[in-house]
């Protein structure tokens, strides 16, 4: 299964009222198209956007909503930060404040992902790293790609029912929100919230006048001189679908949030230096690691991030041009003697910059597949497949059937 992050998308005036997807020279995913099946997926319902950990969490086999998992243990887990059991591990941003001191929630926010800084984010995780927080609890951080930093509480009495400090995509103009707790009879959550807006404001202080920021001014580059954590959660593991029926899985990609899900669901994780969450990951090691991995496991999925990237940036031409390169890169993967399944895991429209519900493109087809005559890859071509529009989980079930995994549902057993 190839998940292509963030694919689904909108008309685009710079691409004369196409999709980037419509717009890319995908000569192989259309052959693909031409042997099998097209349709749409909805990873949940229709019209309701969803997160990465909860789109790649459903194409990995997980029932919605009791299976999925937070973001914040899974980025931490993607890093190697452990996570035990009443520890609270968030998902944070390294961000841009305006300038000024004293209280960061008073200041303006410029920036949510400090220029998409991408050298440095080590030594500025260093600065807070092992921090004091009272009450004995103590901060450690860990950088993931990018502005992304994984957070994790350890000490007594906390609680993951606190709410994100990061204001969301879209919401730039709200600045940075205090941390509350989500239920009001819970004194823990009061009290981890109060422990996460103490280290948003220490972030700050010992963040603004680092060297690293200090370079980045006078370069004039967006500082990253400000934490926002979201996605609260503790340690929890799920096992899905692919377990029930004894699949051998591994997964292949880049991002911290995908390959902690991955360990989280008991896939086998494989990944390289070369391996990043952005467009200039390397496709074509992605793609002879997922060839390699076929070897020995019933099944891989290949995670490409960097369109939906493109798509925060709000860059159609450049995801476009993207999506062209992914296909070149699949085609020794496309063969006809294969199961292939090619989706993503939620909207993200380039004229939002930000995720939407809109359903996701996708195909499957393997030997002995039916074929619905759709012969092009594209949100438009893939409303009249033959594959309909099914939830997300459906065709992770479509394709385990087509492999010769399916067996008849018993009555009663978890869907």
């Amino acid at each position: 299964m190839v998940i292509l992050d963030g694919l689904g998308d909108r008309p685009c005036v710079e691409l004369d009222g196409l999709t980037p997807l419509e717009a890319a020279a995908t000569p192989n995913l259309d052959r693909l198209a031409g042997r099998g099946l097209a349709g749409l997926i909805d990873l949940v319902y229709p019209g309701l956007a969803v997160g990465t950990e909860a789109g790649i969490g459903i194409l990995f086999g997980l029932r919605p909503p009791d299976e999925l998992l937070p973001r914040g243990p899974l980025e931490a887990a993607g890093v190697g930060l452990e996570v035990a059991p009443g520890d609270v591990a968030f998902r944070c941003n390294l961000a841009t404040l305006g300038p000024g001191g004293g209280d960061p929630f008073s200041l303006p926010l410029l920036d949510r992902r400090a220029g998409r800084i991408d050298a440095g984010t080590a030594e500025l995780c260093a600065v807070l790293d092992g921090a004091d927080l009272g009450h004995g609890v103590e901060a450690s951080l860990r950088p993931a790609a990018q502005f992304r930093v994984a957070l994790r509480l350890r000490g007594p009495g906390l609680s993951p029912r606190v709410s994100d400090v990061d204001p969301g995509g879209g919401a730039l103009h709200l600045g940075l929100q205090r941390c509350v707790s989500l239920d009001g009879e819970d004194t823990a959550a009061d009290h981890t919230a109060r422990l996460v807006n103490r280290l948003v404001t220490l972030a700050h202080e010992r963040l603004r006048d680092h060297p690293l920021n200090q370079a980045r001014r006078a370069a004039s580059l967006p500082e990253a001189n400000c934490l926002l954590p979201r996605g609260a959660g503790t340690a929890h593991r799920s096992h899905g679908l692919l377990a029930r029926y004894g699949i051998r899985g591994a997964v292949v990609s880049g991002d911290a949030t995908v390959l902690g899900l991955a360990r989280a669901v008991n896939l086998d994780t494989l990944s390289d230096p070369r391996f990043t969450a952005d467009p200039a990951t390397d496709l074509a090691a992605k793609a002879e690691v997922a060839e390699a991995a076929l070897a020995d496991h019933d099944l891989c999925f290949l995670h490409i991030k960097g369109g939906d990237t493109l798509s925060h940036d709000r860059r159609p031409e450049a995801k476009r041009d993207f999506l062209a390169r992914i296909d070149a890169a699949l085609a020794p993967l496309l063969t006809d003697d294969r199961v292939v399944a090619v989706t993503g895991d939620h909207a993200t429209p380039c004229a939002l910059g930000f995720h939407a519900g809109d359903p996701v493109p996708a195909l499957l087809a393997g030997p002995g597949s039916r074929r619905d005559g759709v012969g092009r890859f594209g949100e438009t071509a893939c409303m009249g497949g033959g594959l309909g529009r099914i939830p997300g989980r459906g065709l992770l079930w479509s394709m385990v059937d087509l492999m010769g995994f399916g067996r008849n549902y018993v009555p009663g057993e978890p869907l």
